[in-house]
């Protein structure tokens, strides 16, 4: 009959290999701690948390080059000119999950746009593993 110390009680993990179906569990009795990042996108110190939602579809008229970063993009009827990026990160297709070991690769982009709005986005798939690649908004930063 104690009270058990915070970090002491604990849920399962699950970890998947794609983003939208990681079921993260931390410490039940433990404070979160805040995000902190240093890069490219944000200032030694400087807190960006994301906003992740379920991957909506943009279009890209535009890229660096056939697997690059897009230079504009079209979400919800509004163009974005991107001026700065960072990535690829690439996630490799979960071959060991399906009969025909096949499946798509993500390159995820931390990429700003001309007004300062920032916005996490992937390509799902490579022009060498699909002819028409499509380019999806997975998240915005704060």
């Amino acid at each position: 009959d104690h009270d058990p110390a915070p970090g002491q009680v604990t849920a399962p993990q699950v970890r998947e290999h794609v983003v939208e179906l990681l079921g993260l569990r931390r410490p039940q009795l433990a404070e979160p701690e805040p995000a902190q990042r240093a890069d490219a996108l944000g200032s030694a110190g400087q807190d960006l948390r994301t906003l992740q939602m379920r991957p909506q579809p943009i279009e890209v008229p535009a890229a660096a080059f056939p697997d690059g970063p897009p230079h504009r993009f079209i979400w919800r009827r509004n163009t974005h000119d991107v001026v700065r990026y960072e990535g690829p990160e690439r996630i490799a297709a979960e071959w060991w999950k399906r009969d025909d070991n096949a499946g798509l690769t993500r390159d995820y982009y931390r990429i700003e746009d001309a007004r300062g709005r920032r916005f996490w986005v992937f390509r799902h798939g490579l022009y060498r593993e699909k002819a028409a690649p499509r380019w999806y908004v997975h998240g915005l930063f704060a």
